[in-house]
């Protein structure tokens, strides 16, 4: 129970001295487990809580609406993870901190009871790698992917499963264990069969001299892998099919054959505390796994007492990690053919494993009395490795020669204690080295993870209540399907974890039509979240937006939260003074008929406001744009070469040596409501823009142009440059006739429609003038199905990201069903079936064998 306790001691002690949460007012959130993970994992309490279930499958707190699939399988199926139902959710911080305390926990307990497995001499050598496994430097710098984690307590019993398979026949721990994890985390999974193939390649070969000795064994490997696969199909098919329009979109396919940093510098992140914060979204693999198990790994491929051809196998598909680690197509291959978004060799804990694995082997093999010429040889690669680091430690900013000192005086100790002191004389050999192995793996810790800042647990429960009061207070009063915008977040996950429909969501399976729709109605995004922050008027109603709540002054006081946007344009209807809610009472239903064919296709290369004129036009009988230049307005360029036009125009400073501006005075007439439009080039780094002294709220960088907000009064637009130049590309200042898309549009605010809303079911009597089309501004996906007067209805995708019905309906009154089932989901459950089918049948067979 030392490989337990030991890891989890370690980190509670860390935790404590962070002051996180229950031990303080700090909490573990950071990074992506305090802007997505917390989020999700409030969803999941709330899912198991109130035994909603239609939450597994679909919700409209998604982004605009998203399956749910995707988001189980790959952030939530942690058994773990019904301590966070079980604890109430003012606990949420320490439930997550006691998750994390139980993975590094089980993740030494499962790597103890396998190398106990390979008859290891004494029980202290087993906390001593357990331990060393449990906290290298992947899990350190990782344990904010709390996600991720269960791998690491798999793996182990994965290699055992292995193992029993091609020794003992049997392969029940295989199958249990690949099954859990592919279930658990696909993501994680899809490394560990890689692993899985060549680990078991490699100890075929070794325990075999050919193919043909024992090809029931390859069949079995094989069979119960397939095995694993099908039992778990009921949630890999519908996830596999809802990954094809999100993250397989951004598969790779142009492959560069090179390096993509010198391999030798891998040796860097060997050492104690050898991470910082930048190494987040970019640096070297994580590979610190301490001096023990880096000694006694080395150790191994020159111990005579171990067989030379284990040795060569071992240390080619250790070399195919390490390589795996530099060369882009193999790096590729292992993260599914994407590049990481931050987070880069995220299969660095296998070779940690590995390196820990054979150290274990290596170390228990090694003779009472070792030879000089293993002492030599391990010696030599040390140093070498150390004077590389020496030599090139200013390029390695994570690193200083403080570190660089605790890291040679740790491996010069543990060297001498393994390698040279006699073992038979000296009592406490064991006690030492563990003792070594708690310092060496308790300094890294603390090293490494006090570069990195954690958010308050009473900023985050603050937030949470203000928000969620705010939410309350509207849904108490209006109970119809809608959704609430807002121009501030400390997470683009609020909706999820608040329990509204929003239009934000910051997560691994985005749907990538729905980042596209946000660059074509000019609001930022990227490939992982969108945030409805910069809309307009028009698209407020269009996306059945019918709150919107702006925030103005409460941002020194509350500093946990950040301004996405400033609305100036909401139309002065407050619901209350709180936070300044505002009514949308123009906003169009969910679902609601067009009396004209609104699906032919819209030209989408256009600037954001003219492709929204264009859908104004499809749902409106006007030609007319009701977006339009606004003219009247003037220039005036400081330190700037003058050009006739600032849209698509090249704007040069005179001076380099001296501030620059382009200062823009438009005046305001009422009906009349102002926007600003802005190409990617307007980011912070290349200028800084204010509306009447203040800040205008762009991101750092954006790609696409964006649509801003201007108040509705005289107002001037001040452009700073912060370099020589600026290309200006889509720029312009425009004016919304609001009377004319009020008069326009009316016909579709004004559809009452009897609309029902049950979880992911919908309902709505609708009412035809005319013939025309069914329009909702739901997500397109294939899980939906539309049932018209009790006959199923194909669907057709409306702006290539809405549903809307694929025949024009005719005129009348018509009764509209609509309901969402994950596609796939019947073919999994199928396949699961058989899976189970062939198990038992297996089960059976061996049964009568033995008898």
């Amino acid at each position: 129970m030392l490989s337990f306790f030991i890891p989890f001691i370690i980190m509670a002690c860390y935790f404590a001295y962070r002051n996180m949460f229950p031990f303080g007012n700090g909490s573990i959130l950071t990074v992506d487990l305090g802007q997505q993970y917390v989020d999700f994992f409030s969803f999941y309490k709330r899912t198991i809580n109130t035994l909603n279930f239609g939450n597994l499958f679909y919700s409209f707190s998604n982004g605009y609406g998203g399956e749910m699939t995707s988001i189980w399988s790959y952030y939530l199926m942690s058994p773990l993870n019904l301590i966070i139902a079980i604890l109430p959710k003012s606990f949420m911080n320490g439930s997550i901190m006691l998750i994390t305390l139980l993975k590094y926990g089980l993740s030494g307990l499962s790597f103890g009871y396998l190398i106990k497995t390979k008859k290891v001499k004494n029980n202290l050598t087993i906390p001593i790698f357990a331990t060393s496994y449990a906290m290298n430097g992947w899990i350190i710098a990782n344990q904010l992917n709390i996600i991720w984690l269960d791998a690491m307590i798999i793996l182990p019993i994965i290699i055992l499963g292995i193992d029993n398979i091609i020794k003992k026949n049997s392969y029940k721990v295989y199958l249990i264990s690949l099954t859990a994890i592919i279930i658990i985390n696909y993501y994680m999974a899809f490394m560990i069969c890689i692993f899985s193939c060549t680990y078991f390649i490699a100890n075929y070969v070794i325990k075999y001299s050919n193919i043909n000795n024992k090809i029931k064994m390859i069949l079995k490997y094989i069979g119960t892998s397939l095995t694993a696969f099908l039992i778990s199909s009921w949630l890999m098919i519908p996830n596999i099919i809802a990954l094809k329009d999100g993250k397989g979109q951004y598969t790779i396919s142009n492959i560069k054959w090179k390096f993509e940093y010198n391999p030798l510098d891998m040796i860097s992140k060997s050492l104690n505390g050898a991470f910082n914060f930048d190494q987040i979204p970019s640096g070297y693999p994580n590979i610190f796994i301490g001096s023990i198990a880096l000694i006694s790994m080395i150790s191994f491929f020159f111990n005579h007492n171990i067989r030379i051809k284990k040795r060569v196998i071992y240390f080619l598909l250790l070399s195919f990690l390490i390589i795996s680690m530099s060369f882009e197509p193999l790096d590729l291959l292992w993260h599914a053919f994407q590049f990481p978004v931050w987070y880069p060799y995220r299969f660095s804990f296998i070779t940690c494993f590995l390196i820990a694995y054979l150290g274990a082997i290596g170390f228990n093999s090694l003779p009472k009395e070792i030879n000089i010429t293993l002492i030599i040889k391990v010696s030599v690669i040390l140093v070498a490795g150390m004077l590389y680091v020496g030599v090139n430690i200013n390029r390695f900013t994570f690193l200083s020669i403080e570190k660089y000192i605790i890291s040679l005086l740790i491996l010069a100790i543990t060297f001498l204690i393994i390698m040279l002191i006699n073992k038979k004389t000296f009592k406490y050999y064991l006690l030492s080295l563990l003792i070594i192995t708690i310092c060496d793996m308790g300094i890294n810790t603390f090293n490494s993870l006090n570069s990195i800042s954690y958010v308050n647990n009473s900023d985050y429960t603050t937030y949470n209540k203000i928000l969620s009061n705010k939410i309350s207070s509207i849904q108490k009063n209006d109970n119809s399907f809608y959704r609430i915008g807002k121009s501030f977040y400390r997470t683009k996950n609020d909706p999820l974890e608040n329990n509204f429909n929003g239009g934000s969501v910051f997560s691994s399976t985005l749907q990538k039509k729905n980042t596209e729709f946000e660059s074509k109605i000019g609001i930022p995004f990227n490939s992982g979240s969108i945030d409805y922050s910069n809309g307009t008027l028009f698209t407020d109603s269009l996306l059945s937006f019918k709150y919107i709540i702006n925030m103005d002054n409460g941002f020194k006081k509350y500093p946990m939260i950040q301004q996405s946007g400033k609305r100036y344009d909401v139309i002065n209807n407050k619901v209350n003074n709180d936070f300044n809610s505002y009514k949308n009472n123009n906003y169009f239903p969910i679902i609601y008929e067009t009396n004209q064919n609104s699906l032919k296709k819209i030209k989408t290369n256009d600037d954001p406001l003219n492709y929204q004129n264009n859908i104004f036009k499809s749902l409106s009988n006007s030609n007319k744009n009701i977006f339009n230049f606004n003219n009247d307005y003037k220039v005036t360029f400081n330190n700037v070469y003058n050009t006739k036009s600032l849209n698509k125009s090249v704007v040069k400073k005179k001076n380099l040596l001296k501030p620059a501006s382009i200062d823009i005075k438009y005046n305001y007439t009422d009906g009349n409501i102002p926007y600003l439009l802005l190409s990617g080039n307007f980011n912070k780094d290349n200028c800084s823009i204010f509306v009447n002294g203040n800040s205008v709220i762009v991101p750092k960088t954006f790609s696409n142009s964006i649509v801003i907000s201007l108040p509705k009064q005289n107002s001037t637009i001040d452009i700073n440059f912060k370099k020589a130049s600026l290309y200006s590309n889509d720029f312009g200042l425009y004016n919304l006739n609001y009377n004319q898309f009020k008069k326009d549009t009316n016909y579709i605010h004004n559809q009452r429609n009897n609309i029902k809303f049950n979880n992911n079911n919908i309902s709505a009597d609708l009412n035809f003038n005319k013939k025309g089309n069914i329009l909702t501004s739901i997500p397109y996906s294939m899980g939906w199905h539309l049932v018209i007067d009790g006959h199923e209805s194909k669907i057709s995708p409306w702006l290539n990201e809405f549903i809307g019905s694929s025949k024009m309906v005719s005129r009348g009154k018509h009764k509209v069903f609509l309901y969402y089932y994950p596609s796939g989901l019947n073919i999994g459950i199928i396949m699961t079936i058989i899976g189970i089918s062939i198990l038992l049948v297996n089960l059976i067979i061996n049964k009568k064998k033995y008898k």
